[in-house]
Formats: structure tokens, sequence, C-alpha cells
């Protein structure tokens, strides 16, 4: 009997180099995507799938969270957390080959008066509308940083690539520029 291939996704040794298509289709995605999925793990190791909207500046994703939020006490506590993107299923022509991308990311909670928390979550406001506003006078809410460590960006069937930091710095710029 035949060995089986390691699967590529799980892989990153075995993941492709992306090209400028690839990293037009990770930028596109970045910027047409309204939320992320997150996920973390509880103070007992548990996980925990959750999602957020987010919007990319300075580099990072930025999610804007209730403390009531069961995902915001697993920020508060963990340094990385896993995020999603993931391309809308009515949009998508194979639900198996789904494009997307998934990042290791570091965590940071941002102040209020730390430099830059402002204009993001103005950005935040531009993004989703009113309904910001609303939640920046609620003293529950926080803004967290996700920083994108690496990442792998699958566009289709045999289409997966290894992003690094580099390239992620690029995507998320562009992807901000844009939006």
């Amino acid at each position: 009997m035949a060995e089986e291939a390691a699967p590529r996704q799980g892989r990153p040794d075995l993941l492709a180099i992306p090209d400028a298509e690839a990293l037009a289709a990770a930028t596109a995605l970045v910027r047409e995507s309204q939320t992320l999925v997150l996920a973390s793990a509880d103070e007992h190791g548990e996980p925990l799938a959750s999602y957020a909207p987010y919007v990319a500046a300075g580099g990072a994703l930025h999610v804007f969270v209730s403390r009531l939020a069961a995902h915001s006490a697993n920020l508060a506590r963990e340094k990385t957390v896993s995020v999603m993107l993931i391309e809308d299923q009515v949009k998508a022509r194979q639900p198996f080959a789904r494009v997307r991308l998934v990042s290791a990311c570091g965590v940071t909670l941002l102040s209020a008066q730390e430099p830059g928390t402002a204009s993001v979550l103005d950005a935040l406001g531009v993004r989703f509308g009113a309904v910001v506003d609303t939640l920046r006078a609620l003293p529950d809410f926080r803004l967290y940083r996700l920083t994108p460590r690496s990442a792998q960006f699958v566009q289709g069937f045999g289409q997966a690539f290894a992003l690094r930091h580099e390239h992620l710095q690029r995507v998320l710029a562009d992807a901000a520029h844009a939006g």
C-alpha cells in the first residue's frame, strides 16, 4: 500500500511561496471580510471558537469586544490566538476549497491613552457605522491588537501558500489602504 502524502496545509515546509496573484487575493480577502473567526483557550485549556468584527490597521487586525464575552477573558489572558478569515460560503465556488487565511497572532490589549487607539476606533466606525460610537461609550468594551506572526493562505485546491511576516505586512497595509 502506498504511503499517503502529507497534507500541504499542515506542513508549512510544503507550502508554496506566494506570487503577486496570491498576495492580491489575500489582500482582497482581508479587505472584503468584515469578521474573523477567533480560536482561543480558556483558563482550563478548553478551546473556544468565536467571531468578531475587525479592522486592519498598522500591520495588525484589531477587534473591539466586550469584557462580557467569553473570548474577551481569553484574549486578556493569552498571548497568542489563532484567527481565520474565510470566504463567504454563498460566494464560494466549492465548499471544500473556500478561500481562507489562517494566522497565529500575538495579542495586545490597547489602552484608550495609547497612541493610535483613537484612529483604530475611528477606522472601525468608518467600516461599521454608528454602532461603534455606541460601543465606544460602553465601559466594558476593549480594543485588542492581533498581530499576525505567520499565516497560511489557501486560494483553492492545490493553492496553499505560506505567508511570512513581510507578506502579511504587505497584505495588511494594502488592505488597510484600499479599505
